[in-house]
């Protein structure tokens, strides 16, 4: 027999002894600009799914909003300043398995650019922007649909 106990900083019940745990608190930033979404292919270098494209995508440091951490990681990860972005939507976080006993609290944002000029950092070698509708032409982070759902409308 299983007793259910509430997981630190979770409404939702679990099972006693479940390793299961939220390890991270991470932000995942859709840029959009003129009807279309700004893509990142992740570098080859980095930890978590190196290669495969997704939107700006960011640990929320400790102590952090995770608004404060999402227009700190659109301007490390594109040079997109805070004066040039709109918040249009803060969609509905979710929990996302990374690995085997690893749980983040994913934190998606929908922002609206003024501009399509960006520069990128060390975490990304390629960009394009792209109608929502060509997505499925893109080799995407695992669960990305999760996070599109959360802010549509695009």
């Amino acid at each position: 027999m299983s007793r259910k106990t509430s997981t630190r900083g979770s409404s939702e019940p679990r099972k006693a002894g479940n390793s299961m745990r939220i390890k991270h608190k991470t932000v995942t930033c859709v840029i959009r600009c003129r009807g279309k979404i700004l893509m990142l292919k992740r570098a080859p270098a980095v930890l978590v799914n190196p290669n495969l494209w997704s939107a700006v995508t960011g640990r929320v440091e400790h102590g952090q909003s995770f608004e404060t951490s999402a227009f700190q990681e659109i301007r490390e990860e594109t040079g997109i300043g805070k004066k040039s972005l709109t918040l249009v939507r803060r969609g509905k976080g979710f929990r996302l398995q990374i690995r085997r006993g690893v749980v983040t609290l994913v934190q998606p944002f929908l922002f609206d650019s003024k501009t399509r000029i960006i520069k990128l950092n060390w975490e990304h070698t390629d960009s394009k922007w792209v109608k929502p509708a060509d997505l499925h032409k893109f080799r995407l982070i695992p669960k990305f649909n999760l996070t599109l759902k959360s802010i549509e409308p695009l």
